[in-house]
């Protein structure tokens, strides 16, 4: 499918008539001014772009690089970088940025962010992520916040219920306001994987200060594992592909995540136990 598209492509600016992000005309094009335009190298550029960034970033924020990468073909790879690309690409822009953010580099993180829109325009609800405390982290504050939206929608007061349907003439929200889910999937808040979500966040926010010792962006991480578990409950309710889709760019992180339980088991046995858990638990899911 996204080969038919690349190969409509004649111009940079076709994007605009395609209805698609810019990426999906300035590359092929790029390609085909280079005379180097073919399936093998369209789709070796948007690899470059979505795993590459991951890879790096994995080496730079995780506590077990070679854990985070089987994590992440286990896991994330299919869906984020081999059927989904433009998520893949724009993940892997954001993980990026955030360096930026740790920096307090307002101007620069903005550019990759708008960089990453080039790839998928929902990475634009990654912006006030900048403002984010890097260190404070209360743990039962963050617990709350999700435990109120489960109780509004409970009660069917889930403040996105009355401002999504008055999205759904925008020809690119329509699918997701008002279309039925695709695989029949229905949004639960008692989830196993949610609230596995929610067990990792909270453990790992109340040692925030030892995660601290290990990366100045580890708190960070969480926090964005969070704002993807809170886009779930926050959206999930009213439309389940949207928020399921939103949520992806930063549920991914989890790959660099469950490194850092590794990281605060000071037992050396324990620590190996846990690593050879997880190396089995993604092995087995190749």
């Amino acid at each position: 499918t996204y080969f038919k598209i690349f190969s409509q492509v004649k111009g940079y600016l076709d994007f605009l008539d395609l209805g698609k992000e810019a990426a999906f005309s300035i590359i092929p094009a790029l390609l085909r001014s280079l005379d180097i335009f073919n399936r093998y190298t369209v789709f070796a550029v948007f690899a470059i772009i979505g795993v590459g960034f991951k890879l790096k970033c994995f080496v730079k924020y995780s506590y077990l690089p070679i854990l985070s990468i089987l994590i992440y073909f286990s896991f994330y790879y299919m869906e984020l970088d081999c059927s989904g690309i433009r998520s893949g690409c724009a993940c892997g822009i954001f993980l990026w940025a955030i360096q930026d953010i740790q920096a307090r580099n307002f101007k620069t993180f903005c550019i990759k962010i708008i960089f990453a829109t080039f790839f998928h325009m929902s990475i634009l609800i990654a912006l006030p992520l900048y403002f984010v405390n890097a260190k404070k982290a209360n743990a039962n504050v963050y617990l709350f916040i999700i435990l109120l939206f489960v109780a509004l929608d409970a009660v069917n007061l889930n403040p996105i219920q009355f401002i999504l349907p008055n999205l759904d003439s925008i020809d690119r929200m329509s699918n997701y306001v008002t279309g039925a889910e695709a695989n029949g999937d229905v949004f639960s808040p008692f989830t196993k994987l949610y609230l596995i979500y929610m067990f990792e966040v909270y453990y790992l926010l109340k040692k925030s200060e030892t995660l601290l010792r290990f990366n100045s962006c580890s708190v960070l991480m969480v926090k964005f594992l969070y704002f993807g578990i809170l886009i779930l409950y926050i959206f999930g309710p009213v439309s389940y592909t949207m928020a399921s889709r939103l949520s992806e760019i930063f549920t991914f992180l989890n790959c660099i995540i469950l490194t850092y339980f590794v990281y605060l088991n000071k037992h050396p046995f324990q620590k190996i136990i846990l690593s050879v858990l997880l190396i089995l638990y993604s092995g087995f899911s190749l």
